[in-house]
């Protein structure tokens, strides 16, 4: 269970939902979306009348359209349904890898057929966003994905997660390369998205790697976009739409000016990393002259294994002083057998047993780990 982190999914289910209740965001989403879209003749967010709005109330222009659930008014409308979809599917990809800032929550519900093949979306309560690190490293992901490079692709994916102690590097690339190699030399258009997407969360939470909330949130809302699409035209491939998406990522992670970024951002966490060092250093010095420096040390799992060892040296103590009395016949005797060397005898067996069923429960006795 460790590795879905059930209590932090529920913790960021609870943000999104009062986000959700409180309007005010949701007009927020959606007259970002509205300024980033502006110029797009394809797409259309719904004007804000915002003196009729409130936290409790969003008053927006009505799409007269046809409501992306309703399936058979779109077959029977006889617009081009792979070109809404793919309309549709490009918005999302817009928004992910050129705005940084997406509607999370695209099924089809959300999406209205209007006229002339136009794209009406609607409630943007739930959104998400990809700061500039985070861009970095998905886009250094999508690099290695692209180049085949599953070296690449595991040391982001080590970058981008929380990782425990005992993750078996060796073993989680070769489960990438094997993952990678599964659609190596397909055409796009017979690989699916959202199936790859699963296998590769379903890889990185069989390591116990956990992911940051805002890349799981940006992975759920690609499958689902891929789910959307082909639900209006099944012959809509979001790997084949995404090709150039990814190309542009990488002409701008390479470009001069992103370079020229990504250098100042190293120069200012350089520059704060030699503004605190010497003062640390100092801190360090003083507290080493005063007496007051002090080392925690963390003992992890060594009660069990102390408990063992003392129980293991009293049983052993019991047993050979009962031998002793048992040998020299000491008194009480019952039947010529001394009564306290029996004893003893039962309750170093006694002891014996347990031990060593709590040896067999933690693991195999012989292991060499």
């Amino acid at each position: 269970m460790r590795s879905y982190q059930p209590l932090a999914i529920v913790r960021q289910f609870r943000r999104t939902l009062l986000r959700e209740l409180d309007l005010t965001y949701e007009r927020q989403n959606q007259e970002e979306f509205a300024r980033n879209f502006a110029d797009d003749p394809t797409v259309c967010i719904p004007e804000l009348f915002s003196e009729l709005c409130s936290h409790q109330v969003v008053t927006m222009q009505r799409l007269d359209g046809i409501i992306g659930t309703d399936i058979e008014a779109l077959q029977q409308s006889g617009v081009d349904l792979g070109e809404f979809a793919k309309r549709g599917a490009n918005m999302y990809l817009e928004m992910v890898f050129r705005d940084g800032f997406y509607h999370a929550d695209p099924h089809p519900g959300n999406l209205i057929l209007l006229p002339g093949n136009i794209v009406g979306v609607i409630d943007c309560g739930m959104v998400g966003r990809i700061d500039e690190d985070l861009r970095d490293e998905v886009e250094a992901l999508l690099l290695g994905i692209v180049e085949n490079d599953s070296e690449l692709v595991a040391e982001q994916v080590l970058r981008l997660g929380s990782v425990p102690a005992d993750c078996a590097r060796e073993k989680l690339r070769a489960d990438l390369q094997e993952f990678m190699a599964d659609y190596t030399g397909h055409p796009l258009n017979d690989i699916h998205v959202g199936a790859a997407l699963s296998n590769l969360v379903e890889i990185i939470r069989s390591h116990h790697i956990v992911l940051p909330p805002s890349l799981a949130m940006l992975l759920k809302t690609l499958i689902v976009l891929e789910g959307t699409s082909r639900r209006f035209s099944p012959d809509v491939s979001l790997a084949e739409l995404m090709q150039p998406y990814c190309k542009r990522l990488m002409l701008r992670r390479f470009s001069p000016g992103r370079i020229a970024k990504r250098a100042r951002r190293t120069f200012r966490v350089w520059d704060r990393l030699l503004t605190a060092l010497p003062r640390d250093i100092t801190d360090m010095l003083a507290r080493f002259r005063d007496g007051s420096f002090t080392v925690h040390l963390d003992h992890r799992h060594l009660d069990p294994i102390v408990n063992r060892l003392v129980l293991g040296i009293l049983t052993a103590a019991i047993f050979l002083g009962s031998s002793e009395l048992w040998s020299r016949q000491a008194a009480p005797l019952l039947y010529g057998v001394s009564v306290f060397g029996a004893l003893g005898y039962a309750v170093s067996l006694f002891l014996g047993w347990r031990l060593m069923r709590a040896i067999r429960k933690s693991g195999n006795i012989q292991s060499k780990d």
